[in-house]
């Protein structure tokens, strides 16, 4: 019986949330999941029509930087707020901080990349 009652509930268990990609000019850079009352989907449009302001501005090269301060990490580009690192965007086995280092490089690149 309870061998019956595991095997209904792994499959659920095992189910990976909805992920939704941060991209900067038609490259996936990297994906986000849902966070307390959004989905991955918001988040990551919410980040993209970011990034795609700080490209189109025209301003000086942009600085992506790590606030450490919040409850948990938050990824800033020019000191604003662009995204935060929640416990369902780190894979199993990595902590928050790093998951924010992993992303902060990610976007350093890309955005060096497009300017």
């Amino acid at each position: 019986m309870i061998l019956s009652f595991m095997g209904f509930f792994c499959p659920i268990l095992a189910q990976e949330k909805p992920t939704a990609p941060i991209m900067l000019e038609g490259r996936t850079l990297f994906y986000v999941r849902e966070s307390g009352q959004y989905t991955a989907e918001q988040r990551a449009n919410e980040a993209n029509r970011h990034l795609g302001k700080i490209l189109d501005s025209g301003d000086p090269p942009a600085v992506v930087g790590i606030d450490s301060g919040q409850e948990v990490p938050v990824i800033t580009i020019n000191n604003r707020y662009f995204l935060s690192v929640t416990y369902n965007d780190v894979p199993m086995g990595k902590s928050l901080q790093g998951q924010a280092l992993a992303w902060k490089n990610t976007l350093e690149v890309a955005i060096s990349k497009a300017e």
